[in-house]
């Protein structure tokens, strides 16, 4: 034959407002959603049980996070030197917002300063008790972490940023915790993330 009797091949894509053009123009098409890969895929020609068709004719649409919600990833729950938390928050800080550990909103410049230059005070106290019978022996060590000017560190961070395209944007709270030792290590944890993730499959 001079040309082909029915369309076929699959058209892949990671753009959200592309592959719906695509499938929109064209008739008949079933669309199964994975929501745990973030991924989807229409048939075209996938007929019916009593008309079933060949299922060669479809189109492919793989959700890729974006930049700002990769490095969110990769930073969520790393152990990171004061550096290496530093550089984060200084090339994020258009998607970042800093929250006292007051509860009030904090200049993010201040935040960084303060996560840059810390002192941690080791404090403690042992007690003994000595009775006719027995004795009792008690040890408390009391560590505190402040910036060398004397303000708290922040309580936490709110990331904000369009996780995929075609999303809607949403708002990543972030608790930050210091481990002390020999140096100072600190996390970034998000709160609720799987919930989030939920929300967002639900919306995909």
């Amino acid at each position: 034959m001079a040309r082909r009797n029915r369309y076929r091949g699959t058209m892949d894509t990671a753009s959200l407002a592309s592959f719906v053009d695509y499938v929109n123009a064209r008739s008949a098409a079933q669309c199964f959603i994975d929501q745990e890969e973030m991924c989807a895929t229409a048939f075209f020609n996938l007929g019916t049980l009593e008309l079933p068709g060949h299922g060669d004719y479809r189109a492919n649409l793989t959700l890729t996070p974006t930049a700002p919600y990769a490095t969110l990833l990769l930073a969520n729950s790393a152990r990171l030197k004061q550096k290496g938390i530093a550089e984060f928050l200084e090339d994020n800080r258009d998607f970042l917002e800093a929250i006292a550990a007051d509860g009030s909103d904090m200049d993010l410049k201040r935040a960084i300063a303060t996560v840059r230059g810390i002192t941690v005070d080791a404090r403690s106290r042992a007690d003994h008790e000595d009775r006719d019978f027995g004795a009792s022996r008690s040890a408390l060590e009391e560590i505190e972490a402040r910036a060398k000017n004397g303000e708290a560190l922040p309580r936490s961070f709110v990331f904000s940023c369009t996780p995929y395209e075609g999303l809607d944007q949403r708002e990543f709270h972030m608790r930050l915790n210091l481990i002390t030792g020999e140096e100072p290590v600190f996390t970034l944890r998000i709160i609720q993330l799987e919930r989030i993730q939920e929300e967002m499959a639900g919306e995909f």
